[in-house]
């Protein structure tokens, strides 16, 4: 093959390259589109849930006279309705349907980064209301089983010593159950991301 010969075949895959472009961005536009998608609807899912723990939260406030009880059950209902609002902030920024002025590895990788910090943040805040819940929960159990008021249950030692073990073990449990749910309503949605942003680097 002579210099215009192999000339002219690099202009050919030069052409031919630049024909495929449009559809493969087009693919990745779609790629795009479809995880974003998921990402809203789990996002949505999530403050569905937030908002009916909460409600249930008000109801328990309503029912149990116990001010220690209420008092717990405010802290948590209050890092609910955080969490859900921070859940709805990162739900209207998403969009998922992208103009082509859009970078799709761009748009894909600061989601992906906005996921992740909301996830790391959520996990953090909630190692602070687990003990909170885990104590609520225990001495309105220890209360109801009694059938005497939290004061009188919690005046013996040995309650006091079971508050303290139930609450840093429903803590630790909670802690993981929590990570568990996160990754299981999340976890697949930050995949089909890296995916997606890996193939976006193999076509570069």
């Amino acid at each position: 093959m002579n210099v215009e010969e192999a000339w002219q075949s690099m202009q050919d895959l030069s052409a031919n390259r630049a024909a495929q472009l449009p559809e493969e961005q087009a693919i990745h536009q779609k790629e795009a589109h479809n995880v974003l998608s998921l990402l809203k609807t789990r996002l949505m899912w999530n403050l569905i849930f937030a908002f009916v723990i909460a409600l249930l939260y008000v109801v328990l406030m309503i029912v149990i006279p116990e001010a220690l009880v209420r008092a717990g059950l405010g802290i948590v209902l209050g890092f609910t309705l955080w969490a859900a609002r921070t859940a709805w902030m990162e739900y209207i920024r998403i969009q998922p349907v992208l103009t082509p002025s859009n970078s799709v590895a761009d748009t894909l990788q600061f989601h992906s980064d906005h996921l992740r910090a909301w996830m790391k943040l959520q996990e953090q805040v909630a190692k602070w209301v687990y003990p909170v819940a885990a104590a609520t929960g225990f001495v309105w159990g220890a209360s109801m089983g009694a059938d005497k008021p939290i004061a009188a249950v919690m005046s013996h030692w040995p309650m006091q010593v079971a508050l303290l073990i139930s609450t840093i073990l429903l803590s630790i449990g909670g802690h993981y159950l929590g990570k568990w749910l996160t990754k299981k309503a999340f976890g697949e949605v930050v995949q089909q991301i890296e995916s997606t942003l890996d193939s976006l680097q193999a076509d570069r």
